[in-house]
């Protein structure tokens, strides 16, 4: 893990990042730090530099959880799941700041748990590869980008 402290610290690793390799290794990426410390920012950079190499991107808030409850009480729960599947680099911001229940936490969970580096590939035969009507592979190729905002305790603000 890389902390970041002055500018020579992290110019490396961002750079390393900027070239999304982090993708072809289906690496996920977290950004934990302090409200206003550029988060967002970074996170904004890497999806675009990501999307210049030709992944397909999406940027969403921690209200993605709304949108995942939705679709659960509209019985499109799965749909949903196949589309956040369908993109390469899922960019989660602002998760810090939004208040999770233990149904919308599981919901949550449940989708990042389908990131590459949570479980093995199921290998699929030709024949069930034909089959298959799920639309998935077997095996996820999203990577997640996780912005995670650490609230000041009262002796910390300044």
């Amino acid at each position: 893990m890389h902390r970041f402290r002055d500018g020579l610290q992290y110019r490396l690793p961002v750079l390393e990042l900027a070239r999304s390799e982090f993708l072809l290794r289906r690496e996920n990426v977290l950004l934990l730090g302090n409200s206003g410390t550029g988060k967002t920012h970074l996170a904004l950079a890497l999806g675009l530099s990501a999307c210049q190499r030709g992944q397909r991107v999406r940027f969403t808030t921690a209200a993605m959880v709304h949108e995942l409850m939705e679709a659960k009480d509209e019985k499109r729960l799965l749909r949903f799941q196949k589309q956040m599947a369908s993109y390469e680099l899922l960019i989660v911001d602002e998760l810090g700041f939004v208040p999770l229940s233990k149904s919308r936490a599981e919901l949550l969970f449940e989708v990042f748990s389908q990131s590459p580096g949570s479980h093995q590939c199921k290998d699929k035969s030709e024949h069930e590869k034909r089959n298959d009507q799920s639309g998935l592979d077997g095996c996820s190729s999203v990577s997640f980008l996780i912005c995670i905002s650490r609230l000041l305790g009262a002796n910390e603000r300044g």
